[in-house]
């Protein structure tokens, strides 16, 4: 009698080992095609930039495989190469580029979604089930809605009180300057400080110029300032490390 009992113990274990050992199955196929990015992204519409999409596969194929995407979204705002490509045989991926349209016009911001829909010869996503890296989406912004709440973000270098900045509108009049009161100088606190100023601006174009007085820029031989100035998704000034005694940028608010 024992001895059945323990025959009946030992199949409960093999059992449960086996059903263990289901659940751990791991799919390592890596003939499949996704994409090399998903993250969700921006682009402001007026920036002249291209984000590239890009299919690659999980390994080289022998044949040429051919791969092909969805664009959902208002095809007025923005171009795309192509909605299909080709991968050459014994490579493993293809781009597709994109960029938006800049419209002058106040639309508003639009999401774009690019997703892998076919392939000639491989599955979609990881086991072929669509899933993992098959879509993206692309936020275009739209640099034309009336913004004036400016912001102006300045991370200093070891010598803050070198640096100083001004905004001058289009008759050359100082509107707003800053600067004066960054420091101390040579600490490791001053180094990358962050320094946020509001500057709402009435509508029209302006300069903004950032000085150094040293006429290193913000570069202190250990670490490079940057500043930018923005409003919303637009900035319309930025720079970074060494720019000699001054740099200055001409823009224009809602105009």
């Amino acid at each position: 009698m024992k001895n059945i009992f323990k025959f009946i113990l030992a199949i409960a274990v093999m059992a449960s080992f086996s059903s263990c050992e289901e659940d751990l199955i791991v799919y390592s196929n890596s003939t499949f095609v996704q994409l090399s990015n998903s993250s969700a992204t921006s682009l402001v519409e007026n920036s002249g930039q291209t984000i590239e999409v890009v299919a690659i596969l999980g390994d080289a194929q022998s044949t040429d495989t051919q791969v092909a995407i969805d664009v959902v979204g208002d095809a007025a705002r923005y171009t795309i190469s192509s909605t299909s490509a080709t991968i050459p045989a014994g490579e493993t991926s293809a781009t597709f580029s994109f960029s938006a349209i800049d419209d002058d016009e106040i639309n508003g911001d639009a999401d774009v979604v690019i997703s892998l829909s076919s392939s000639s010869s491989v599955p979609i996503g990881v086991a072929g089930e669509g899933n993992f890296s098959v879509s993206k989406t692309i936020s275009i912004i739209d640099d034309n809605v009336p913004c004036n709440n400016y912001s102006l973000t300045v991370f200093t270098d070891a010598f803050p009180s070198e640096t100083t900045w001004e905004i001058r509108d289009a008759d050359d009049n100082i509107v707003y300057t800053g600067g004066q009161d960054y420091g101390p100088d040579a600490s490791v606190e001053s180094r990358l400080k962050e320094y946020n100023h509001d500057v709402p601006l009435e509508d029209g174009c302006y300069t903004f110029i950032m000085y150094d007085v040293f006429g290193d820029g913000m570069a202190d031989g250990v670490v490079e300032g940057s500043w930018s100035l923005s409003c919303g998704a637009l900035t319309v000034s930025s720079g970074v490390g060494n720019f000699g005694f001054s740099d200055s940028t001409d823009f224009c608010v809602n105009q």
